[in-house]
């Protein structure tokens, strides 16, 4: 086992307890512990030729989010207690992400939810995840029904494809706030089954994924069509995957803003390594702290738009990218 550095250690308890955070001194802890401690990051940085000591943080190559579908991306040894994997709704096989700790994944995403919304105990808790569900391992779930355990209200639960059953649920009790959590396709089949709703004290956020399932919306169309048949208190938009351990939610607009642990680069469509660039679409690049034990500094395959306060928005998948990466590196 490598012993894990105490300025590591100090970061997570940081991040569990949900303590303001100093980018530019973590930006070099990680990128420090994780170039020296992961093989797969490691070699892949070989394999570019990129050995700068002290780099700035927008000059650090971010690995291929593929690379997770492939190898177990671990920074330093240590047995993991969690395993997440990805839908794969592609085809092209589940990605994998190794969690040293339950714990702080449970706590990033209480205290980004938090942050936004207010306490979890002032919420009752609803999800509509089918598919994520049937697979299992999935970190969408695992998240919702984390927030569930810490809530107040116990009698909050995923519903499946269970719509009269979320009906009379949700309308059994109007006078507390619901979160209902759920995925696109989901929300049209519920449509199909009750009907138009008046859910006034509810506030959805929509998951996106689970992709050809139904007719493709853009994400416009799809808060159109939620507000006109359940009209909720709000309708929102959670970003999330397996390979990171942060959310980004979008509130008021089809904007995501970015937590605290996480810092996002949208680099030119055929340079990996440009410069970051902003009111064009480009990849999206995500620096998350919380990926401690991982890899921090991911590549997606998102095509993305990010503005000049710092949003971003989410405009579709890059078919194939991740040949580019995984063809850099045999190991």
């Amino acid at each position: 086992m490598v012993n894990i550095p105490n300025e590591i250690i100090s970061l997570e308890q940081q991040l569990v307890d949900g303590n303001e955070l100093d980018l530019d001194e973590i930006y070099l802890l990680l990128y420090d512990f994780q170039s020296t401690t992961n093989s797969i990051y490691q070699s892949y940085l070989k394999q570019l030729k990129f050995d700068k000591r002290y780099p700035d943080l927008c000059e650090i190559p971010f690995l291929p989010i593929s690379f997770y579908k492939y190898y177990a991306i671990k920074s330093g040894k240590w047995e993991e207690e969690l395993i997440f994997k990805s839908s794969s709704t592609t085809g092209k096989g589940r990605s994998k992400h190794y969690l040293k700790s339950e714990n702080l994944y449970k706590a990033v995403s209480k205290n980004i939810f938090e942050t936004l919304f207010g306490s979890l105990s002032q919420y009752k808790f609803a999800a509509l995840l089918p598919g994520y569900l049937e697979r299992g391992e999935s970190s969408l779930v695992y998240m919702v029904n984390s927030f569930m355990d810490a809530g107040r209200f116990k009698n909050s639960g995923f519903f499946l494809d269970q719509y009269k059953k979320l009906k009379d649920w949700i309308e059994a009790d109007t006078s507390q706030e619901v979160i209902l959590f759920g995925v696109p396709f989901a929300f049209i089949k519920c449509f199909n089954e009750i009907g138009a709703q008046q859910w006034n004290h509810v506030r959805i956020i929509e998951t996106g994924g689970m992709k050809g399932q139904s007719k493709e919306m853009t994400k416009a169309e799809l808060h159109e069509f939620i507000n006109d048949t359940f009209q909720p208190k709000s309708v929102m938009s959670e970003y999330g995957m397996t390979e990171l351990l942060s959310q980004a939610y979008s509130v008021n607009n089809f904007s995501f803003q970015q937590p605290q642990t996480m810092s996002i680069f949208i680099r030119e469509l055929n340079d990996p390594f440009s410069e970051p660039i902003i009111h064009r679409p480009g990849t999206l690049n995500i620096f998350d702290i919380a990926n401690i034990y991982t890899c921090s500094f991911i590549e997606t395959e998102d095509l993305a738009l990010q503005n000049a306060i710092g949003e971003f928005e989410i405009l579709g998948r890059i078919d194939n990218r991740e040949l580019r990466g995984c063809n850099l590196l045999a190991l």
